[in-house]
């Protein structure tokens, strides 16, 4: 929705305003991450994960326990772009953008303060906001790696250069947790 901003009967501006129109946001399982230190990083993979360094995630923090589907998707932001489609399919073919403007509404929708402050193309995160956010980067590996030492909580992905070619075969690790071009 525009808003005019008016004095004295001239118009001084126009701002977007975010109104929630739509019934009950989703269900979105989530589950608490402890804080803690893990390794970040490593020896076997592209050179911009090197050198591996200790990261201290220092306070808990909650992450949805499966990628959001298209279902939950749809219901915040009315239609889903996913190429694959299926209602508990994850949501793809979205930009970080995107995935921004969903936490926000989905924030509204909940009845939390969002966290992301939107200005053109620059966004700012508001960490005392109580609303839904994207993990950070260290956080994300932290959770992936579930407190084990491996790549991923599975174990080691067996070739981290694998380009999904007719000669290259499925990961045991990757295949128990992910969905890739190989399965």
């Amino acid at each position: 929705m525009t808003v005019s901003i008016r004095r004295d009967s001239s118009n001084i501006g126009t701002a977007f305003l975010l109104v929630n129109v739509r019934g009950t946001p989703p269900q979105i399982p989530m589950t608490l991450i402890p804080a803690g230190t893990y390794l970040r990083g490593s020896t076997r993979g592209n050179f911009t994960e090197q050198p591996v360094l200790s990261v201290r995630i220092s306070r808990p923090f909650y992450m949805s326990v499966t990628e959001i589907t298209q279902a939950q998707w749809e219901q915040i932001m009315g239609t889903s772009p996913a190429y694959h489609q299926g209602a508990s399919l994850p949501v793809e073919s979205i930009s970080w953008m995107d995935a921004v403007d969903f936490c926000n509404r989905l924030s509204i929708r909940s009845g939390f303060r969002p966290c992301y402050i939107i200005r053109g193309d620059t966004v700012r995160c508001d960490w005392t906001a109580n609303g839904y956010r994207l993990p950070t980067e260290a956080e994300w590996e932290y959770a992936a790696r579930a407190g084990t030492t491996t790549d991923v909580y599975s174990g080691q992905i067996g070739n981290p250069f694998a380009s999904c070619l007719g000669s290259d075969t499925l990961d045991p690790a990757l295949d128990l947790i992910a969905w890739y071009c190989l399965n």
